[in-house]
């Protein structure tokens, strides 16, 4: 029963959409691409290690090609040696007869040929004319402009280089100036073809060789009447740009080449031919002749039949190999695809359980959605009630800013007017202390001149009215200038400039001049600010002359210093006089205060407001600190600019 029941439940339902075929099919046709991927990169492979092995072959020919010429080059010079040493050749050659001439060096000739290959034996004047071919009587006297027998002429040495013939034929030709008793007599040439070079190549590397010249350096009858003389096919049509001289294939081979484009080739591109049902690949190496002009090339041929047919085999076995892979891959998948078929048919039955479930739950939320409802609707309802209570709170708050505008701006016009009559008390002010000094310096002038008129008159009580009378008319003075010194501080900040308070405070000291007794010491390096000068001046003269003035004894020392905090700068001034009670320190800040009698001390009381006021006026802050007895020290702080940047102090006269 189980088993049976199992069986149901796997059962596929009938809307269940076949899934295996729709999956394979993707995966069959990958294996088959990667299959042929891994194909084509062997066959690529197997291209490329061909070619490399054709290009090697190719590099090795035109080596031992070299090699070869090298070779023969120094042959033809040993046997030019020879011959221009012979004493009968030069006889006979100074004699002028050619026939005797011929007739000695035939049998050198033959035997030179019949023992080294050489073919081409030449006498030439110093005038560059052929005297005598031996190895073709009946052309003479005919000019010869070459190459080599003009480094020969110009080089007074020997000089070698491929020529090619009027018959096609390429030969190494040497040619050695002949120097009898010391004085030039003309030139002997030597000249060996190249057929016997081929056949040593193609013995010793295995391949097969075809020398093309370029139609443009030959004449087509004297081409194919030298090729009936050796006996060589003279197909000129055979290609359209080059024409085959010489070949390896042997006589039974009559197109040795088929490829149209050999002569546009590079010296890297490979061409396939097949030839006598043989399959080959080659290139070709470029031939010059003496001067150094590509008058033709050599084709090399290597056999790759046997690279093909290892070839072949390689892709039948792959075939075969991948054949089996895809198989046995197929089958994998599909059982692996058979088995999630079957985990998607039960996934599918479990599915439509859970559908039918939901769909119940489904009815049960709507029910819960009425009764959201019916509750979304209350709470709107309490939701209006709120927004009106907040719309009316909107509303008050609304009218308060606006009384808070108004009385911003009643508190703007009345700032306005206390300015105005802040500036008009100012006015009034100097104008007052201008009104009022005017009047003391006559009273002064005038106790001067009654001092100066009485003196012998006025008895010593008088004049020390007098004297009093005119001390306190200075106060009264010096009491005005401060005023308005305090009344103009505040009055423009306009004027901040880079200030070397180290040098300023030095200048004060030396301007205070203190009694001898009294040592002024700057402890620290004092900083650059930017601000009044005229006013880090008043803060510390009145500093250091209230510590010089109120230092109540003979001896004492006042020290000023400075320390960095973070963005202020913390001075301070200490001195060893009395001390100040600390009962004092604040009435010591307030206007006209002073804590001795000021017939005993001249001092106005102003000094440490005007300092307090610069000080705030800055952003800083003064205090004072004191013991009764030891000393006191007043200390303030000035703000350090934004941008630290290197500030220039303003230059200070000597004046």
């Amino acid at each position: 029963m189980v088993l049976r029941r199992n069986r149901r439940s796997c059962r596929k339902p009938a809307d269940l959409e076949e899934v295996r075929l729709p999956v394979l099919r993707p995966i069959v046709l990958v294996i088959l691409a990667l299959l042929a991927v891994f194909t084509g990169c062997i066959v690529w492979l197997q291209e490329r290690r061909i070619d490399d092995h054709v290009r090697d072959r190719i590099g090795r020919v035109k080596a031992l090609f070299r090699e070869c010429l090298l070779e023969d080059s120094r042959l033809l010079r040993g046997l030019a040696d020879s011959l221009r040493r012979d004493g009968e050749l030069q006889r006979r050659w100074r004699s002028g007869d050619r026939d005797a001439l011929q007739k000695y060096a035939q049998p050198l000739f033959e035997e030179l040929h019949s023992r080294c290959q050489i073919t081409h034996l030449y006498f030439h004047r110093t005038d560059r004319t052929c005297f005598l071919r031996v190895h073709d009587p009946q052309h003479q006297d005919d000019r010869m402009d070459r190459a080599m027998l003009e480094r020969a002429e110009w080089g007074e040495g020997s000089s070698w280089g491929l020529e090619l013939g009027p018959g096609g034929v390429f030969a190494v030709h040497l040619v050695q100036p002949w120097r009898i008793d010391g004085e030039l007599a003309g030139y002997l040439e030597l000249g060996e073809e190249i057929d016997h070079i081929l056949a040593r190549l193609k013995h010793v590397l295995d391949v097969e060789l075809v020398v093309a010249v370029d139609k443009p350096f030959l004449d087509r009858p004297a081409w194919e009447q030298g090729m009936k003389r050796l006996g060589r096919g003279a197909d000129w049509d055979l290609l359209p740009h080059v024409a085959v001289s010489a070949h390896t294939f042997g006589p039974a081979v009559s197109r040795p080449i088929t490829c149209p484009t050999v002569s546009q080739l590079g010296a890297k591109v490979l061409f396939d031919e097949m030839i006598d049902g043989r399959r080959f690949r080659g290139g070709s190496i470029v031939l010059s002749d003496a001067a150094d002009r590509p008058v033709g090339r050599i084709v090399v041929l290597c056999d790759i039949g046997a690279e093909k047919a290892s070839m072949r085999q390689l892709l039948i076995m792959l075939l075969d190999l991948s054949a089996v892979v895809a198989l046995a891959m197929i089958v994998l998948f599909g059982r692996f695809v058979r088995d999630i078929e079957r985990r998607l048919t039960a996934l599918y039955t479990d599915l439509r359980t859970q559908i039918e479930k939901r769909k119940s739950v489904e009815e049960e939320l709507r029910q819960h959605r009425d009764n959201l409802e019916d509750l979304v609707c209350q709470r709107t309802l309490e939701l209006e009630t709120t927004n009106r209570h907040l719309s009316k709170e909107i509303t008050d708050r609304l009218a308060a800013e606006r009384s808070l505008h108004d009385l911003n701006e009643e508190l703007r016009r009345t700032v306005g007017r206390l300015d105005a009559a802040n500036n008009d008390l100012k006015g009034f002010l100097r104008v007052a202390a201008h009104d009022l000094k005017a009047p003391i310096r006559a009273v002064g002038t005038l106790v001067d001149w009654i001092r100066d008129d009485c003196q012998d008159r006025i008895s010593a009580s008088s004049q020390t009215n007098l004297d009093l009378l005119g001390n306190r008319a200075a106060r009264l003075s010096r009491h005005m200038d401060r005023i308005l010194e305090y009344a103009d501080i505040a009055a423009d900040n306009s004027r901040a400039r880079p200030v070397d308070l180290h040098g300023l405070v030095h200048e004060i000291i030396a301007e205070i001049d203190p009694p001898p007794g009294i040592d002024m010491v700057v402890e620290d390096e004092l900083p650059v600010v930017l601000a009044d000068r005229t006013r880090m001046t008043q803060v510390f003269e009145n500093l250091l002359r209230n510590a010089v003035r109120y230092m109540g004894k003979p001896t004492g020392s006042v020290r000023v210093g400075c320390v960095r905090e973070d963005d202020l700068w913390r001075f301070h001034v200490s001195d060893t006089g009395p001390g100040i009670e600390e009962r004092f320190f604040s009435k010591i800040f307030a206007m006209f205060q002073t804590l001795s009698p000021r017939d005993e001390v001249e001092a106005t009381g102003m000094g440490l407001t005007i300092v307090k006021r610069i000080v705030e006026l800055y952003g800083g802050v003064i205090s004072v600190q004191s013991v009764v007895g030891q000393g006191t020290t007043f200390t303030f702080t000035l703000r350090v600019p934004a941008a630290e940047a290197p500030v220039v102090p303003e230059l200070v006269s000597a004046s």
